[in-house]
């Protein structure tokens, strides 16, 4: 019989990746990687289990000229 493996809680997936990739992870990145649509929600749970994780603003024009900022969440 097999055992079931327990599967990563979002909190996990979303600090393991911040710790292997360099570049960090913004919103867009959670959801179409990982399905995670709440990734502010899982930064603040990682914050108050007292890791420091930064963030810097992102900037992006879509084709029609319309300005977007987003987060860009990493660990120094």
């Amino acid at each position: 019989m097999k055992k079931k493996q327990k599967k990563k809680s979002d909190t996990d997936v979303i600090y393991d990746h911040l710790i292997k990739v360099r570049g960090g992870i913004n919103y867009v990145q959670a959801f179409e990687q990982y399905h995670i649509s709440r990734l502010a929600s899982r930064i603040y749970d990682l914050k108050q289990e007292g890791i420091e994780i930064k963030f810097k603003w992102q900037h992006w024009v879509n084709n029609r000229g319309h300005k977007y900022k987003y987060k860009q969440y990493y660990i120094e």
